[in-house]
This record gives C-alpha cells, sequence and structure tokens, in this order.
C-alpha cells in the first residue's frame, strides 16, 4: 500500500511539472512577464531564468515519472519549490500581490496568497516522503498503472474543484447584480 500510495504522489508531481511546463512553453511571454512582475531578477534575465525553471520542471517531471528518486533529485525539488515559496512570500510582504502565481497548469493563480505558500510547503513534505525506503517501482506494472490513472484522477478533480469554485464565485457576484435590477 505504502508503495501505491509513493507512486501515486510520484505520478501527482510529475503531472503537476508537465502541465505547468507546457504552460510556460505554450505562453511563453506571458510566463515571461509573469516571472517579470516578481520583481526580484532584473529583467534581462527573466528569459535565461524562464527557461532554467523550464529545464528543472521538465527533469523533475521525467523523474518523478519514472520514480527515480535519489536523493539530490528530491534536494533538487526541494530548492526548486523554496524558490517559488520565498519569491511568493516577498512580495506577499511586499504587498504586490495582484500578480500571477506563474505555477501554470492546474496551480496557476491570479493572485499571492498564504494559502499558496501553505500549498507549496505542503508539496515540499509530500515531496520529502518519496525518500521512504523500500521503493521498488516496475515502469509497467499494474500497481504502477493503477497508481498513474488514480494520479491523473487526482490532478483533474482538484483543477475541476478549482475552476468550479471559481465559477460559482462568479455566478453568486452576477446573481448579486442581477438580484439589484429586479428590485
Amino acid at each position: 500500500m505504502l508503495n501505491i500510495s509513493l507512486m501515486i504522489i510520484g505520478y501527482i508531481l510529475s503531472i503537476m511539472f508537465v502541465m505547468s511546463v507546457i504552460d510556460k512553453v505554450s505562453n511563453w511571454g506571458v510566463s515571461v512577464a509573469k516571472l517579470e512582475e516578481y520583481k526580484l531578477i532584473p529583467k534581462k534575465l527573466s528569459k535565461f531564468m524562464n527557461l532554467l525553471f523550464i529545464l528543472i520542471e521538465t527533469y523533475l517531471s521525467v523523474v518523478f515519472f519514472i520514480h527515480w528518486i535519489p536523493f539530490y533529485n528530491v534536494a533538487l525539488y526541494l530548492f526548486l519549490m523554496m524558490v517559488y515559496t520565498v519569491a511568493v512570500l516577498i512580495n506577499i510582504y511586499r504587498g504586490n500581490i495582484f500578480i500571477s502565481c506563474g505555477c501554470g497548469g492546474v496551480l496557476e493563480k491570479d493572485r499571492l496568497s498564504k494559502s499558496m505558500v501553505i500549498r507549496n510547503i505542503s508539496l515540499m513534505i509530500i515531496g520529502t516522503l518519496l525518500l521512504a525506503p523500500g521503493l521498488n517501482f516496475v515502469l509497467l506494472s499494474f500497481e504502477s498503472i493503477v497508481s498513474l490513472l488514480t494520479a491523473i484522477c487526482i490532478v483533474l478533480l482538484y483543477g475541476s474543484a478549482l475552476k468550479l469554485k471559481a465559477n460559482m464565485d462568479l455566478i453568486i457576484k452576477l446573481r448579486k447584480k442581477i438580484a439589484i435590477f429586479e428590485d
């Protein structure tokens, strides 16, 4: 059971990074602009840093997908997540919260918040679970296929829940506006 749970975690992290990379590559200009909005690095380094983040995320998505989890891969993952989290914290402290997080994929948010920091810390803790001893993995085993499908369902469910929440907030606002005209 632990083995399957760890496989699912690895797949979720892999899918998370794949979706982020696809978003950042397909919307390169927007991704660079989001990075610049943080105002933490010189603008002339934005494209290079965006490319570096894309390369690291691509590497980590492969690593988590094939469950090649030596300590240095988890350390790279934790370092990347800490960089992202510290960038968010600095901008929250500055009051610069009305910018997109730049996460891409299902994790994308249009403003920075403390809940994003909590989410990132939770993802860091979850990622360290992959260092658990005894993770035996066979790429095309029944367990790995079921784990992959479960991870896909969890990510889709999370993304759908976020969209549903955003749509419900919009519906509530629209109902209030309509109620004004009905009275």
